[in-house]
């Protein structure tokens, strides 16, 4: 591997690392447009699935005390989103899932700037949020399936319900632990990653998880506005990449 091929993995690994301590999420957000420009999709999501297993547990293991309370919702959301995400494999798999960005960067950034602009009418009721879980959770999965990356629907879902940090990264990283469990599954299954990329995926946890720390770090001193505020602008940013992405693959062709 040429040096600058190699530099460009390890700093998308570190920087998505310290996103995913920041925030809750980031590895994937960050990590698979940068390492996907050397190695491909489905080669980067498998290099990653270590570190996102790794990662997810030690945020699960962080927060399971002050994070159980109020999550009635998450059971419906994560059983739909672990058949979304099968399906989203298969897209993967057989089709071009391109010309999904343009649509899904177009909603997520509406949804982050309305927020940014009026966060408390942006909250979602108990009742509504078990209501819209299973289908949230279907469509989070899909779009993991199909990209690697679930949080520009589920992150969003779960940040509109307005839970404390504990609570919000004990869902999401139950969301993506199970997400990527089930996607690795799929793509041994497929052909498309094998266990030698697996075993890779080893290394690549020194540069994420001390990314993680270094973020970890800092979200201890933020304010739940300020963390609130940081997810809403992490989250606009990838609806603006999805976005262009969208944008890009329509003018091409």
């Amino acid at each position: 591997m040429e040096p600058a091929s190699f530099l460009v993995i390890v700093t998308g690994l570190v920087l998505g690392g310290f996103v995913k301590g920041l925030t809750g999420m980031g590895t994937p957000l960050v990590s698979i447009p940068i390492l996907a420009s050397v190695l491909g999709v489905p080669s980067t999501i498998g290099l990653l699935t270590v570190s996102y297993l790794v990662s997810n547990l030690s945020q699960i293991w962080s927060h399971r005390t002050e994070g159980l309370e109020g999550q009635g919702y998450l059971p419906g959301f994560l059983v739909c989103g672990i058949a979304g995400v099968g399906l989203g494999t298969a897209v993967l798999v057989n089709l071009p899932v391109q010309w999904a960005s343009l649509v899904l960067g177009v909603l997520l950034v509406v949804y982050c700037l309305a927020r940014l602009a009026n966060r408390d009418r942006m909250n979602l009721a108990p009742a509504t949020s078990r209501r819209l879980a299973p289908v949230a959770g279907l469509a989070a999965g899909l779009l993991h399936g199909a990209t690697g990356i679930s949080s520009p629907i589920g992150g969003a879902f779960l940040q509109a319900m307005n839970m404390t940090r504990s609570q919000y990264m004990l869902a999401l990283s139950s969301m993506l632990l199970l997400f990527s469990l089930v996607q690795a599954g799929s793509l041994l299954a497929s052909g498309l990653i094998d266990l030698p990329l697996l075993a890779a995926g080893c290394l690549a946890l020194v540069p994420v998880l001390g990314g993680m720390w270094v973020g970890n770090a800092l979200t201890e001193r933020m304010s739940h506005g300020l963390f609130d505020r940081t997810v809403t602008v992490l989250l606009t940013v990838v609806g603006i990449k999805l976005l262009w992405d969208g944008l890009s693959v329509l003018l091409a062709g």
